[in-house]
């Protein structure tokens, strides 16, 4: 069943957005899913409106260490396997 999503003023939203710290929490706050919030977002970027970015959870990656968990993992495939 699909439940109407709620009204939010860009007043309300801009104040919600600026305060929060990841769309997961504006979309909590303000009752309407992720790709709602994020669509909105981008409506007002658009517009020129400055909202803050919130830090991806990619950029907080450490690649150099990632990269060397899969490659020893890699290494350790299990007999008879054979690679294509």
């Amino acid at each position: 069943m699909n439940t109407p999503e709620k009204r939010v003023t860009p007043e309300d939203f801009i104040r919600i957005w600026q305060t929060s710290n990841s769309t997961k929490e504006v979309s909590e706050k303000v009752g309407i899913d992720r790709s709602a919030v994020r669509v909105r977002v981008d409506f007002y970027r658009k517009r020129g409106i400055p909202l803050k970015k919130y830090k991806n959870a990619r950029e907080s990656l450490n690649i150099e260490a990632l990269t060397k968990l899969a490659k020893s993992l890699s290494s350790a495939e299990p007999e008879g396997e054979v690679e294509k």
